[in-house]
Parts: C-alpha cells; sequence; structure tokens
C-alpha cells in the first residue's frame, strides 16, 4: 500500500481519509482489517472503484474513529 495522500478531520467525530495505491485487491484488503483491529476505528469505508481492478488499484478511503 501506498498512501498519497491523508487529510485528518478532528470534531465529535473524528475521521481520516487517505487515498494511495495497492498493488493488488488482498493488499487492500488485509490494509482494511488491520486498521480494524485498532479499537480506536469505528468504521473502515473505501470507495468501491477497487472492486473491478485486479492490480495497481487507486483507492479512496474513510476512517472513523470513536
Amino acid at each position: 500500500i501506498e498512501i498519497t495522500a491523508f487529510a485528518y478531520l478532528r470534531g465529535d467525530k473524528p475521521m481520516l481519509q487517505l487515498s494511495g495505491i495497492a498493488e493488488t485487491q488482498e493488499d487492500l484488503l488485509a490494509f482494511r482489517r488491520n486498521v480494524q483491529q485498532n479499537a480506536r476505528v469505528l468504521e473502515f469505508k473505501y470507495g468501491s472503484s477497487f472492486i473491478t481492478q485486479k492490480a495497481n488499484i487507486p483507492f479512496s478511503a474513510t476512517i472513523n474513529f470513536k
């Protein structure tokens, strides 16, 4: 996973927005699993565009925190 941009939004419900590139779908799914193991993470959402690609996948994701 290569993160190309990120933004952290503070507030009542903190949020991290990420953009990047994953070599494979499995790398992208493993990244989500690893992040979700953090007890402070409430939700991890991807944009759906990565589903149709198999390699060198551009992605965006939003991580919501408790």
